[in-house]
C-alpha cells in the first residue's frame, strides 16, 4: 500500500514528536531543582496578577511566567510535571524543525535537521528544565519560518503572523531581539532589487521592535544597572558555545568541510532560490552571534549558551543543508549516521543541576533535631531548599519562610545566635552552603570558630553541608 506524498510527511512528522516526546522525557528528574526553576515555579503559583507584577523586575517578559503558572496551577509542582511543559516545547520544536526545513529545502533536509535538532545535546539539557529556553527555540522557529514564507510571497495574513511571532519570540527571552538585524539582512538579500516587497518584510520587524518597546518603557527593572555573574565572551567563551551548540567538536570540523561541498554544489547546479536561502540560514547562524558579542563587550554582558540559543537551530539546520549536498547517495547516508550516532554519545542523559539540593536536604533530615538549626546561605536559595525540606511550605508563597523556621530552617542568622548576649538559641547548626565559588559566606566563620565546633561535613555537588556543635559556654541556658 503506497501513501500519497502529503500523507507521508504528516506521518513522519508525527514519528518525530513522538520520538522527541519519548527521548526527552528520559531522566526527567534526574536533577534536583537549580536556583532559577526553583524560582519561577515559586513564583508562578501566585495569582496572574502577581505574577506580572514580578515580570516587571526581571528582564524576562511575563509570557513563560504566565504559562508556567497555568501548568502548575493545572498538573502541580513536581519536577517531572513542571519540566515536562519543556519536553512538550521541544517536541514542538522538532516538528517545526521539519516542515521548515522540508518546505525550504526538500524531505529529506528536513527530516534530517530535525533529528538533529531532536539529539542536540543542549536541547536535551534546555527540556530537562523548567526554564523558558525551550519554549524561545518554537518561538524562533515559527518566527523563521513565517520569514521564509513571506519571503516567498508576502500576503497580508503572512506578514501578520509573522509580526506575531516574532514578538511572541521577544517576550519569550528578550536576548531574541537580536534576531531582528538578521532578519532584516535576509530580507535585504533576498529582496533587495524590489523596494515595496522589501518595505512589507520589514514593517513586521519595527512592529515587533515597538511592541517590545512597550514592554522595556514600562518596567522598572530596565532602569537599573545590575552587575552581571560574568563578563564579556573571549575567543575561548565563543569556540564553548559554538561547541555546545554542536555537542562535539568533530561535528564542527566535519561542517567546514562539507561547505566546501555545498558551496560547489550552488556553482554547479545554479540553484538560486536555494542559494539565497542557505545565505538566509548562514545570516541566522552568524548576525544574532556577532551582536550579542558586540552587546557584551559595549553595554551589558549576555553572550551565554542560553542567552544566544535563538541560532542554535541554525546550525543544525545548514548542518542538515550541508550533508544534503554531498552527491554520492552512500557517502550522504554514511554522514548522516555518523552525525546522528555522535550526537547521541555527547549528549548528558544523566543532567546535574548547579546543586545537588535533594541529596544534600536528604542528608540533613536524618540529621535534624528540634535542638538544631539549618542555616542556609546564600539567603534566596530558601526557595530551592524548601521544595526538599518542606513541599507544603513551598507551595504556599506568601508563608514559604514562616513555615521553614518553624521546622528548624532559617536564613537569618539571628534566629540561630545572638552576638550580644554571645549565646546560641540551639545545640547545634548545619549550614548548607552553594554557589561557595562566588558568594562569600554570610556567617562570620571566626566568629563561628570561637563558639562552635565543626563535628562533621559532608559535600555535594554544588553544596556543602557542615554541622556546628556550639560550646558549652555558648549553649542555650536551660532555667
Amino acid at each position: 500500500m503506497s501513501f500519497p506524498k502529503f500523507q507521508t510527511n504528516w506521518l513522519i512528522l508525527i514519528g518525530l514528536v513522538v520520538l522527541s516526546l519519548g527521548f526527552h522525557s528520559y531522566n526527567l528528574e534526574f536533577a534536583s531543582y537549580d536556583l532559577d526553576e526553583a524560582v519561577h515555579i515559586w513564583h508562578a503559583q501566585r495569582t496572574y496578577a502577581e505574577v506580572v507584577e514580578q515580570s516587571s523586575h526581571d528582564p524576562n517578559p511575563p509570557i513563560y511566567n504566565l504559562i508556567l503558572s497555568v501548568w502548575v496551577k493545572t498538573f502541580g509542582v513536581s519536577e517531572f510535571a513542571t519540566r515536562f511543559f519543556s519536553v512538550l516545547m521541544g517536541a514542538l520544536g522538532v516538528g517545526l524543525m521539519f516542515l521548515v526545513a522540508s518546505r525550504n529545502f526538500g524531505l529529506t533536509v528536513g527530516v534530517m535537521a530535525a533529528l538533529f535538532y531532536c539529539f542536540s545535546p543542549i536541547q536535551f539539557r534546555f527540556t530537562h528544565l523548567a526554564r523558558p529556553y525551550s519554549m524561545l527555540m518554537v518561538t524562533v522557529l515559527l518566527s523563521y519560518g513565517l520569514l521564509l514564507e513571506c519571503l516567498r510571497k508576502p500576503t497580508s495574513l503572512k506578514l501578520f503572523l509573522y509580526y506575531l511571532a516574532t514578538t511572541l519570540m521577544i517576550y519569550v527571552h528578550p536576548t531574541s531581539v537580536f534576531n531582528i538585524p538578521a532578519q532584516g539582512l535576509i530580507a535585504l538579500l533576498v529582496h533587495y532589487k524590489e523596494p515595496k516587497v522589501l518595505g512589507k518584510l520589514i514593517l513586521p520587524l519595527v512592529g515587533s521592535v515597538l511592541s517590545f518597546g512597550i514592554w522595556v518603557m514600562a518596567i522598572p527593572y530596565f532602569e537599573r544597572d545590575d552587575a552581571m555573574w560574568f563578563g564579556p565572551p573571549d575567543l575561548d567563551a565563543v569556540w564553548y558555545v559554538i561547541n555546545v551548540f554542536y555537542g562535539n567538536v568533530y561535528l564542527i570540523i566535519g561542517q567546514l568541510f562539507l561547505l566546501g561541498a555545498i558551496v560547489y554544489h550552488l556553482t554547479e547546479r545554479k540553484t538560486e532560490l536555494n542559494s539565497k536561502y542557505i545565505a538566509a540560514i548562514a545570516v541566522w547562524m552568524v548576525i544574532p552571534f556577532v551582536i550579542s558579542i558586540a552587546f557584551s563587550h559595549v553595554v551589558k554582558p549576555v553572550f551565554q549558551d542560553k542567552y544566544i540559543l535563538s541560532v542554535q537551530p541554525a546550525f543544525m539546520l545548514m548542518l542538515a543543508v550541508c550533508i544534503a549536498s554531498i552527491s554520492k547517495e552512500w557517502m550522504r547516508g554514511a554522514a548522516f549516521g555518523a552525525v546522528v550516532v555522535v550526537l547521541c554519545m555527547s549528549v548528558n542523559t544523566k543532567q546535574q543541576a548547579e546543586g545537588d539540593w535533594r541529596k544534600a536536604v536528604t542528608y540533613l533530615d536524618s540529621r535534624h533535631s528540634t535542638s538544631s538549626m539549618i542555616f542556609i546561605d546564600p539567603w534566596y536559595e530558601f526557595r530551592t531548599f524548601s521544595y526538599y525540606f518542606d513541599r507544603h511550605a513551598y507551595e504556599v508563597p506568601d508563608s514559604t519562610v514562616k513555615l521553614i523556621v518553624e521546622k528548624g530552617a532559617t536564613f537569618a542568622w539571628h534566629d540561630i545566635y545572638n552576638s550580644e548576649t554571645g549565646l546560641a538559641k540551639v545545640d547545634k547548626v548545619h549550614i548548607i552552603r552553594a554557589h561557595a565559588d562566588v558568594n562569600e559566606p554570610a556567617v562570620n566563620q571566626q566568629l563561628l570558630d570561637s563558639v562552635a565546633t565543626l563535628v562533621e561535613a559532608q559535600d555535594f555537588v554544588g553544596i556543602n553541608v557542615r554541622t556546628y556543635e556550639f560550646n558549652d559556654f555558648a549553649k542555650p541556658k536551660i532555667d
